[in-house]
Parts: structure tokens; sequence; C-alpha cells
């Protein structure tokens, strides 16, 4: 083990522990690069529903105005009484 101040050339086996890291971390990469299309499928399918859900609540937001619209004319309407 060595504390980073020593010069390469010191550590034993330096190069093959170089070597093996980056072998490593290429097979890690490959695998990475093989799920990714799964990942962006899924990332797709999930803002597609949120786009469903978005046009769905404008519609609710449309209608639920409508609806207070309708009770606050019931509520102005002449002759009402108003509880207070």
């Amino acid at each position: 083990m060595t504390n980073g101040s020593e010069p390469l050339e010191v550590i034993p086996g330096w190069r093959e522990i170089v070597e093996k890291n980056l072998a490593e971390v290429s097979i890690r990469l490959q695998e990475m690069a093989s799920r990714q299309p799964i990942h962006d499928a899924a990332h797709e399918r999930r803002m597609a529903e949120w786009k469903a859900r978005k046009e769905a609540n404008v519609g609710l937001d449309e209608r639920t105005r409508a609806l207070l619209r309708v009770a606050e004319l019931h509520e102005l309407r002449p002759g009402r009484e108003t509880e207070n």
C-alpha cells in the first residue's frame, strides 16, 4: 500500500493494477451502455403517461371551473336567502 507520494515506478506491478482497473471500468461501461435503451424506453413511457395525465387534468380543470361558475350563479340569483 502506498500513501500516494511514491513515484509509480516504485510500486511493484503498478501497470498490471492500472490495466486490470481499466478493464473492469470498460466492462462496467459496456454493461451500462447495453442497459441504456431499456432506461430510455422506460423514460419515454413515463413521459407519455405524464402527458396523458396532464391532458386529462386540463379537461377536469375546465369542468371544475364550469361547476364553480354554476354554483356562483346559483348563489347570486334573485330571491336567494343568504345564510349569515
